[in-house]
């Protein structure tokens, strides 16, 4: 079963009137959006709008960055007004042109190079990331290649979103939202009407001309005032610049979207910190992969998100080259204080069949440890839509085997590995394909790595590199051995390397591992290389849901080219391996204090096994106050 991608955004030649883009989309229908409820109170005859220093009139130019821009407005305002009782600096005006960027990475389209996006792509933008003050990403018309900067990530974490909600088209909602928020965000099909307002007033036409996304900062008895983002000289009602009026008949006929919203109370330390975990839900969640994933902001400078071979650029998730060039940069500078805080770098990848989600909270899990142990942590996070598909395929499988031989368990375990055999090699192979295509010259991983490696070089003294890798990560490492010597300019050997049930073939043990174990004076040579494997008898009695065996011996036996094929990670292969001085194999239970994982998928979660990867890195083993504690490894 192939991977459903993601359709690109078909981009017309977008309408414009009087210079300005008309390109804001409606939001597409979604059962999860929070309906705004009115409440009991009184409502006032007339509304606003508010002062030019409250809310200032924004110019976008002829860019159709509208989304960003109205968002901005709204924000600007909430900001102005809470300064009169807050204690504590708020910024005047935030940036439209990092709401706009985050817009576009998260809408329903993917990509960034097109202009336009919707209002809930604008909303989640912020959601996830916050807003910088203006000064910080000025807007630059038609600026290209723009990426979000660390110090601007910081910023942002100060301004938030707080409750939100979506408005149904109904004029009693929007007169209520406006007597509680002061200000709505809404998109609406324009016409020519608005190109030249007289006096304020937008007088109606039947020549249709485009999307738009603006404020509604006001009403009175014939229309709602509206702010719109084309400079000071556009509107002018009663005098007030950027003002004016939007006919009631209008609205009702062109309004497409609208939502009213409220700031956070600025949390910078807490940003992510979105809602508490009772003690239960984490137990529960152990090792299961469950709870709410990060945002962008919380993981940003440690991962290298890559699906289809190329640096993913938009979704909650994106890492364009910019910003893992920004992660060099860091390294750079970090050499340069007066006391460095890393003399490590780690390069993880993390299992093929872990959702995007989970990987991220790997990442924001673990990154303190390594970093309280001076191990600066990039953790590999590749798309490949492998759980789902795989699940689907053996569930059908699994479904098909209890029919035939009503759930006795080697023969239905043998009935799963025939059924699933087609579709999970056919999944399998994409897999391998995508981890081959990331370290392609010009991928996306032989960029990224590219970059990093730099920056480490160019380092007054460079970090230790060192690889760790779990299940299919293994694949994904050893394609990144192989063009290791291309990449890097250094001749310095991989410090360690240090792989959790490798889900490789002995084949590409032998091709990518084997013959850099112990090699020196070259980028690709490995000074030591650490596995973890389940014995043959945890193997045995792990579970793949219905299937009643490890995940390898699933791969093994059906997703691999041939049965039964031989695996890195599988005790009754790797024992017969002819280990050189620098190889280590140390087996789950059978070493408990190197290992101790139940599972194929515990590894990580393992604390023995997690602490030893420490030691491997360090050359020496952490304190107990500096290693893994158990609640760091839950939660994922």
């Amino acid at each position: 079963m192939a991977k459903q991608k993601k359709q690109p955004k078909i981009e017309d030649a977008a309408p414009v009137l009087g210079g300005f883009m008309l390109n804001t989309h409606a939001d597409v229908p979604d059962i999860r959006d929070r309906i705004y409820q009115p409440v009991l109170r009184d409502l006032r005859v007339h509304f606003g709008p508010p002062s030019l220093d409250n809310c200032p009139v924004l110019d976008q130019m002829s860019e159709g960055a509208c989304t960003g821009f109205a968002l901005a407005a709204a924000i600007n305002l909430l900001n102005n007004e809470r300064r009169q009782t807050a204690v504590g600096a708020l910024p005047e005006t935030v940036s439209p042109r990092m709401l706009y960027e985050m817009a576009k990475m998260h809408d329903e389209w993917p990509g960034e190079t097109y202009e336009g996006s919707s209002i809930r792509g604008a909303i989640k933008g912020f959601f996830h990331n916050g807003v910088c003050r203006e000064h910080l990403a000025v807007y630059h018309e038609k600026e290209t290649g723009w990426s979000l900067t660390k110090t601007q990530a910081k910023d942002a974490r100060n301004t938030g979103l707080g409750a939100y909600f979506r408005l149904r088209p109904e004029i009693l909602d929007y007169h209520a939202a406006l007597n509680e928020a002061g200000v709505i965000i809404v998109s609406a099909q324009i016409h020519r009407g608005w190109q030249s307002p007289k006096e304020g007033e937008i007088k109606q036409s039947t020549v249709d001309i485009g999307g738009h996304a603006f404020v509604i900062v006001g009403y009175d008895d014939k229309g709602f005032l509206i702010q719109n983002s084309w400079g000071e000289d556009w509107g002018g009602l009663n005098g007030r610049a950027g003002v004016v009026r939007w006919a009631y008949e209008d609205w009702a006929t062109n309004i497409m979207d609208a939502w009213v919203l409220r700031l956070s109370v600025p949390t910078p330390d807490s940003f992510d910190l979105t809602h508490a975990v009772p003690m239960e839900a984490a137990a529960a969640s152990f090792g299961k992969g469950g709870g709410k994933s990060p945002k962008r902001g919380e993981i940003i400078g440690h991962m290298i998100h890559v699906n289809d071979g190329v640096l993913v650029s938009d979704g909650k998730y994106a890492t364009p080259l910019s910003t893992i060039e920004e992660t060099a940069a860091v390294l750079i500078a970090d050499s340069k204080r007066e006391h460095p805080k890393y003399d490590h770098l780690m390069f993880y990848a993390h299992g093929g069949l872990n959702g995007l989600k989970a990987s991220a909270r790997r990442i924001s899990k673990m990154k303190a440890v390594f970093k309280r142990n001076r191990i600066y942590p990039v953790h590999f996070m590749w798309e490949t839509g492998l759980w789902e598909t795989l699940g689907d395929v053996w569930r059908n499988a699994a479904n098909g085997s209890d029919e035939r031989v009503g759930g006795f368990s080697d023969f239905s375990d043998w009935m799963i590995e025939k059924l699933g055999r087609r579709g999970g090699r056919a999944v399998w192979r994409d897999m391998k394909k995508d981890a081959e295509l990331a370290f392609h010259t010009g991928g996306g991983g032989y960029k990224a790595l590219q970059a990093l490696l730099a920056g480490n070089a160019a380092r007054k003294k460079p970090l230790k590199v060192h690889l760790v890798g779990h299940s299919a990560g293994a694949i994904f490492l050893g394609e990144l051995l192989s063009k290791m010597n291309k990449i890097s300019t250094a001749s310095t050997p991989v410090t360690s390397c240090s792989l959790m049930a490798p889900a490789c073939t002995m084949d590409v043990f032998h091709k990518h591992y084997e013959p850099r174990i112990g090699k020196t004076g070259a980028a690709d040579g490995l000074h030591e290389f650490v596995q973890y494997n389940l014995t043959e008898q945890r193997e045995q009695d792990d579970t793949v849901g219905p299937y009643k065996k490890s995940l390898l011996y699933l791969v093994s036996r059906a997703a691999e080219e041939s049965k039964k094929m031989p695996l890195l990670g599988m005790e009754k292969y790797s024992e017969d391996i002819p280990l050189k001085p620098a190889h280590t194999i140390y087996y789950a239970g059978r070493h408990k204090t190197n290992s101790d994982s139940q599972t194929h998928g515990g590894f990580d979660n393992d604390r023995a096994t997690m602490n030893d990867v420490l030691k491997t890195i360090l050359g020496q083993k952490p304190s107990a106050a500096q290693g893994f504690q158990p609640k760091e490894l839950e939660g994922y």
